[in-house]
């Protein structure tokens, strides 16, 4: 008896699906990136998935890819949003960016990131669905770095439009709506059927099954916990929701500035260490923003 199809937005299944696929992750990223020029995969250097990473706290099961010209490229599927994404987010790009950076040849150029980020949440204000963020001059806009982007796609706003179909809607329209004939049927895209047969196949398979839903487990409960954190609804267990919420940000936001002055500039003494952890969220961003561009922890701290 066939077996019910998984969900490609577990992450277990989406980075299966991709990872061990190249020219069906070349198809997403050039629906992505539109007129942009299509691009050949030649590396997936992370395709391995270790048993550990399924139930590994706040572990993100990206696919990290390399093109013919060189450059990285970072796709994730998350289906819910997380204390600080947008800084996760930026500093992922920022450590692909500077890993290229070897020991033996500090001269070397690195070659561009691109992020892609897939999210079944709303994460801005809007009606906007498709977020394409990358270093650009205030005034002429059409100066612009590539160096880092990202690209930010908001699945339920997608599908909650309904724009007309193209690569991109088609893809959007199978993750959204993979166990649905009749969407199914209105899609034309090949490599979208390709994915699905592929779909099919993996979830046929009792080790992929399996792993797929010890993820799910994982990710269920990890939810459940923090949901549960906040039950009460009176005034005082919203006063203190709200206070442990702020408490949870700044000490994420603390921690990854850490990690981003390690980065650049070795790891931070521990009076810095210290004054990290006690600030609060306005002076931790203001920090962070400063990150980038500081020559000197001084820079950052001044």
């Amino acid at each position: 008896m066939p077996k019910t199809l998984l969900d490609p937005k577990n992450d277990f299944v989406f980075k299966k699906l991709f990872a061990e696929s190249p020219d069906l992750l070349a198809n997403l990223i050039d629906a992505v990136r539109g007129s942009e020029g299509p691009i050949e995969i030649i590396e997936v250097p992370n395709s391995a998935i270790d048993i550990e990473e399924l139930t590994g706290k706040f572990i993100v099961l990206d696919v990290l890819a390399r093109d013919n010209q060189g450059r990285l490229l970072n796709i994730e599927l998350q289906i819910r949003c997380r204390a600080a994404w947008i800084e996760r987010s930026f500093y992922y790009l920022a450590r692909a960016y500077v890993d290229q950076l070897k020991q033996e040849d500090r001269c070397a150029v690195p070659k561009p990131v691109i992020g892609i980020n897939f999210l079944d949440f709303d994460l801005f204000a809007g009606e906007q669905a498709h977020w394409h963020f990358k270093f650009q001059d205030g005034i002429q806009r059409e100066l612009a770095l590539g160096h880092m982007q990202l690209h930010v796609l908001e699945l339920c706003k997608f599908d909650r439009q309904h724009p007309a179909s193209n690569a991109l809607i088609d893809w959007i329209s199978w993750l959204k709506h993979w166990h649905d004939d009749s969407v199914m049927s209105e899609i034309h895209h090949p490599a979208v059927h390709q994915a699905h047969d592929k779909l099919r196949r993996l979830s046929q398979e009792e080790d992929t099954r399996s792993r797929a839903h010890a993820r799910e487990r994982f990710l269920h409960k990890e939810s459940s916990f923090f949901g549960g954190m906040y039950h009460e609804q009176s005034p005082a267990s919203e006063k203190k929701r709200s206070e442990e919420s702020t408490h949870v940000r700044e000490r994420d936001q603390a921690t990854l500035i850490t990690q981003l002055l390690t980065l650049k500039f070795g790891e931070p003494p521990s009076e810095i260490q210290q004054r990290l952890y006690q600030a609060r969220e306005a002076e931790l961003d203001r920090w962070a923003a400063r990150i980038l561009f500081a020559q000197t922890p001084a820079d950052v701290f001044g």
